[in-house]
């Protein structure tokens, strides 16, 4: 299986800038996600679509 990976990092922290309520951020993030699905170039015949986070903690 070949992973192809998009990195629209900028794309959602800038739509997401200054909204500090839960349920429109969760709004906007699934929207963004299929807005990069759609507009990605590396899609072509994908099967699958997946979402990704990293959560860095520093103590």
């Amino acid at each position: 299986m070949s992973i192809d990976v998009v990195d629209a990092s900028d794309l959602f922290l800038s739509r997401l800038a200054n909204v500090s309520d839960p349920e429109q951020k969760r709004k906007i993030i699934g929207k963004t996600f299929i807005d990069v699905f759609r507009s990605s170039k590396k899609i072509g015949d994908a099967k699958f679509l997946a979402q990704g986070n990293t959560l860095s903690r520093c103590n």
